[in-house]
């Protein structure tokens, strides 16, 4: 369950990373807000065994941020 979790999060934080590459009215200041949430979920992701509740917290908070930018009336 735990591999098939991990799976997923890799997934969804790829998803999540070409919907930001492909939307140029993400602005460069908040780019930068999203960069250190990536650096973090990447670092998490790479531990053996996976902290499965750190890895979930990070994914939401850049799924959070990404969903907010992106719906703001200006990036959609």
């Amino acid at each position: 369950a735990a591999l098939a979790e991990r799976d997923e999060i890799v997934g969804l934080a790829g998803a999540l990373d070409a919907l930001v590459a492909a939307n140029p009215a993400i602005t460069e200041d908040e780019r930068a807000d999203l960069a250190p949430l990536r650096t973090q979920l990447t670092e998490v992701m790479s531990r053996t065994p996976l902290p499965l509740i750190r890895a979930r917290a990070l994914i939401a908070a850049y799924q959070t941020y990404i969903k907010a930018v992106t719906t703001n009336g200006r990036a959609t």
